[in-house]
């Protein structure tokens, strides 16, 4: 039996319009379900979000905002909700797989004649500027598994509108409102409060290092990136010799970060329900090759149907923010829009994925890194969800060829 090679990714955004490199090959690595979010959710659907970066979408200027479904009409509000989708009109269309194209590697449909059936999200809409909301690899109970990936603060892939309705596929009008990654949170409470004391601590220029403190140890990584010296910035917190003059440099994004994380916690301590609740971070940011402008409800050719690429990823603070954390992937979640249709009756349109890819931060500081990619865990959609820092004893990485 020969040797079996090490499946691995760049970090950081693609370098051109191709995201292959991102995952070679076109393997699923998560779940292969995907959801509509619809306005009256049965429990089957129901959704539990702690959205990090705020009810209004304003990342670090707001606290982070709890919403699920039993909540009242008027609680359910925030900037993707709530949720105009209908149980029997809106829905994935889940086709070849959102990670391949129809004709692809590794594509959920049998080699035939299926070459156009790429993954897509169907609409019914008449009103424009619907809060249509759906997610893309998400596990759940009734799924395939979760994801086991951390580090992932973006996504990219191609894009285009198939059609405003089956009989007339030339206008199509639909658009991409605002992206999130969907995590599970695998921080335990201890690891929590040992981040807010040592976050704390460096916001007043007082921090006793703890060596044996988990969450200590990952706040002065994040010091070393900032002073420049991991090595160098252990070494005198552990002899109590980093100073408040050496720590000024790295108090504002200590205070920022402390900021999100302690509304987080208390969030997370109220919640009896924990382990359902997925954390949400919208990402703010567009890659340099995106071609698809999000907050437009409208085609960006509306004679041109072809694919377009699409890079969006976490800011700075929220890169931290959410590996600190221990945020492990768990798909995204899309608010989708359109214009207002014409006619009494409204209209089918369907927007339609491809080649879609998770991006990788390779340290809190660092999104992309030229030195080092990432080894894949193997991603497995009929093994346990119970995976991650609170379950892992061994980790199981990525062969497939």
């Amino acid at each position: 039996m020969g040797r079996k090679k090490l499946r691995t990714v760049p970090f950081g955004a693609p370098k051109s319009t191709n995201t292959e490199p991102h995952n070679p090959g076109r393997f699923m690595y998560a779940s292969r379900q995907s959801t509509s979010y619809s306005a009256g959710a049965a429990i089957t659907d129901a959704f539990k979000f702690v959205v990090l970066t705020g009810r209004n979408g304003g990342g670090v200027n707001e606290d982070p905002y709890y919403v699920d479904y039993s909540m009242s009409d008027a609680d359910k509000v925030w900037a993707s909700g709530p949720f105009a989708n209908s149980a029997t009109l809106e829905h994935a269309v889940e086709n070849c797989g959102y990670w391949t194209a129809g004709d692809g590697p590794n594509s959920d449909l049998p080699p035939s004649t299926h070459i156009g059936s790429y993954f897509g999200f169907e609409m019914f809409t008449k009103n424009k500027d619907l809060k249509l909301v759906y997610n893309m690899g998400h596990g759940a109970a009734a799924s395939s598994a979760e994801g086991g990936e951390y580090g992932c603060v973006g996504i990219a892939g191609d894009w285009r509108a198939d059609r405003d309705s089956a009989q007339s596929g030339n206008t199509p009008s639909t658009g991409i409102k605002k992206v999130y990654i969907m995590y599970r949170m695998d921080a335990s409470d201890e690891y929590l409060d040992e981040l807010e004391e040592a976050l704390e601590g460096i916001s007043f220029s007082n921090f006793t290092f703890d060596p044996q403190k988990s969450g200590h140890v990952e706040v002065a990584k994040l010091l070393g990136e900032k002073l420049g010296s991991e090595s160098l910035v252990e070494k005198l917190l552990t002899r109590n010799e980093l100073t408040g003059d050496l720590l000024t440099d790295t108090m504002g994004t200590a205070q920022t970060i402390l900021k999100v994380i302690k509304y987080a916690n208390k969030i997370w301590q109220g919640l009896k329900d924990k382990k359902e609740v997925d954390w949400l971070a919208e990402c703010g940011v567009d890659g340099q090759y995106n071609q698809l402008a999000r907050n437009k409800n409208e085609y960006p050719d509306l004679k041109d149907r072809t694919w377009y690429h699409f890079c969006y990823h976490l800011n700075s603070d929220f890169r931290q923010i959410t590996q600190l954390m221990r945020c492990r992937f768990n798909g995204w979640l899309w608010h989708v829009s359109s214009n207002e249709a014409d006619g009494l009756r409204g209209q089918v349109r369907l927007m339609r994925f491809k080649d879609v890819v998770p991006l990788y931060s390779s340290t809190y500081e660092k999104f992309g890194n030229t030195k080092y990619n990432k080894v894949l865990r193997h991603y497995d959609p009929n093994e346990s969800s119970d995976k991650g820092f609170l379950f892992d004893k061994s980790i199981r990485l990525d062969t497939r060829e």
